[in-house]
């Protein structure tokens, strides 16, 4: 956070890495919490590396317990989902239709725990949707 009367810079979260260099990671704040993954560098041989999956968490404010979770999105058949923003209260996850319509068709022909309306009610939003439409943009305030 930008201290404006002090014009500087000051921490609200931190990292520490043990000094390996060039971590690949992001972190915002919520409300309550901090957000953050860590993508951990795989070495394949003495001159090269690739990158893994990142390691997402989450960090309650209050008590700085931690923990590592995965995100669904329960409006889509708790869908897997990948990466969402949050920003003033409010999730936010901005998806070309294309990518969505291969998602949805395949939580769809995977999931036989779907029930009968719910799997009624996505079959309607995919049968509705083009892959040449502009991106979608999902949105829904947090619950405190």
């Amino acid at each position: 956070h930008y201290n404006i009367t002090e014009k500087r810079l000051d921490p609200k979260f931190t990292l520490d890495f043990k000094g390996k260099p060039n971590k690949i990671h992001w972190y915002q704040e919520l409300p309550n919490h901090f957000l953050g993954n860590v993508t951990i560098e795989k070495k394949l041989s003495e001159n090269l590396s690739t990158t893994e999956y990142p390691a997402k968490f989450i960090v309650d404010k209050k008590t700085l317990k931690g923990a590592f979770y995965k995100m669904y999105n329960d409006f889509l058949g708790n869908m897997d989902m990948p990466w969402a923003g949050f920003n003033n209260g409010y999730y936010i996850w901005n998806v070309d239709p294309g990518e969505l319509i291969d998602q949805l068709t395949q939580k769809l022909k995977e999931d036989k725990s779907i029930s009968a309306t719910e799997r009624k009610r996505l079959n309607d939003m995919l049968n509705s949707m083009d892959e040449n439409d502009n991106n979608y943009v999902f949105y829904g305030k947090l619950k405190q």
